[in-house]
């Protein structure tokens, strides 16, 4: 039997996308994970974050459906994160573990919509 099961909180908090032309398009969202051991009884205890997770934005595929643009590991020590990662298709939503590859107690929030940001007036 298992003497300690790990459990993560990941969440994305925020997201957004600018156009920087040529069919180039930076994202920027901040996410949160937390990771926790649990014992046998169910208690849970936090524990330091040190691990490799996947970070991932979905664009649309030729048939209108979420298809991943962007998939890559990095390397999480921190409850709070901020990412900035450029792509080269437009992008839809992003987020942490977007393949819920870990055991999350609330995976429906690893990933969020994009919202464009607003353009800066001109000075």
């Amino acid at each position: 039997m298992f003497e300690t099961i790990t459990l993560f909180e990941n969440k994305t908090d925020s997201a957004y996308f600018d156009e920087k032309g040529n069919d180039l398009y930076e994202v920027t969202f901040k996410v949160s994970a937390e990771k926790l051991k649990a014992d046998s009884t169910g208690m849970e205890t936090p524990v330091a974050i040190n691990d490799w997770i996947d970070i991932g934005i979905y664009g649309k595929n030729m048939a209108g459906k979420d298809s991943l643009i962007y998939l890559k590991k990095h390397k999480i020590t921190q409850k709070e994160n901020d990412f900035r990662i450029n792509v080269k298709s437009k992008p839809r939503k992003a987020g942490i573990d977007p393949l819920h590859k870990l055991i999350d107690r609330h995976s429906d929030d690893n990933t969020k919509s994009l919202v464009k940001r607003k353009a800066e007036p001109a000075s």
